[in-house]
């Protein structure tokens, strides 16, 4: 299978089961702390053929890859950190976390990210997306980058929020993204900008039925969930037609609920969410305890 099989789109059952295969070979080969978790639960990399053979492999905590025993062993052998595009995890739960990944996972992430908002409304060439209450360099209001045909601004969490609503107004995004309760301030105290983006992408958060509301009335804009981690991508995006419901974004990840002892529940039944990485081969997480909850619907 070519190795750049995992950045295909639209991937079958097969395409996902052969790119599990290739990514826990590669893992195995390249990967010292999996190649230690594999031996020591007795696994032989060979015997994942696809999703329906995970459960035999160990479950990640975010423990064991934010204080490995050494960095590079989370890391391909022979990652250069100076060529890799990083993210960050917040550290809301106390424990912060960079993720690495090359340019090409990296844009494929995007790519991921961009057609889940897609699925909730049509966007247009150049795309200006405001991205509100980011953490970036202290000292700075914003943060543009700029990739090809889409320009991103981050807007720094510790501006008022009528300073965060002149910057929408100045940028006037077709997507404004943001935690919910970010957003929220922002169209509260900040005073809606005159700008209608096409879509408010809310994550981070759960996004409640009032905070919802608000947003509508404020943007005039369609406003929907997305389920996303650093460690993973786009996991999930909200349902066009049950916003109570979201489709797992399989080109990107595999997802599964377990129970407490880490074992596979029944479709509807509540658990952990475990997330697999499909495309992430520098940084892999596999089997990744994501410490949220949720259940998967028959169909998924």
């Amino acid at each position: 299978m070519s190795h750049l099989s995992r950045f295909a789109l639209n991937k079958a059952r097969p395409d996902i089961d052969r790119t599990l295969g290739r990514l826990i070979a590669a893992t195995y080969r390249d990967v010292a702390a999996y190649r230690h978790a594999l031996d020591e639960a007795g696994v032989a990399p060979d015997e994942i053929r696809g999703m329906g053979d995970l459960p035999t492999l160990p479950i990640l905590a975010k423990e064991a890859v934010a204080r490995p025993t050494s960095p590079a062993d989370v890391l391909r052998r022979g990652t250069d950190l100076k060529r890799c595009v990083r993210a960050g995890t917040s550290g809301s739960t106390g424990l912060p976390l960079n993720v690495y990944m090359s340019r090409a996972e990296a844009v494929y992430r995007r790519v991921l990210l961009w057609r889940a908002w897609l699925r909730l409304t049509p966007l247009r060439l150049p795309l200006t997306v405001v991205d509100v209450g980011s953490w970036i360099e202290a000292g700075r209001a914003i943060q543009i980058d700029h990739r090809g045909p889409v320009r991103v601004v981050r807007v720094s969490i510790a501006l008022p929020p009528p300073e965060q609503a002149a910057i929408v107004q100045r940028f006037r995004p077709q997507v404004i993204s943001g935690y919910p309760t970010a957003l929220d301030s922002l169209a509260t105290e900040g005073g809606a900008p005159a700008c209608r983006p096409s879509l408010v992408a809310c994550r981070g958060e759960v996004l409640d039925p009032r905070t919802r509301a608000t947003l509508e009335n404020a943007f005039g804009a369609r406003v929907a969930d997305f389920y996303n981690a650093e460690e993973i991508g786009s996991i999930a995006w909200e349902c066009p037609v049950d916003p109570r419901a979201h489709h797992v974004n399989t080109d990107g990840c595999v997802v599964e609920i377990v129970d407490a002892a880490g074992r596979r529940v029944p479709a509807g039944v509540e658990g952990r969410i475990i997330a697999t990485n499909l495309y992430n081969e520098t940084m892999p997480f596999i089997r990744y305890d994501l410490g949220d909850r949720g259940a998967l619907s028959p169909e998924d």
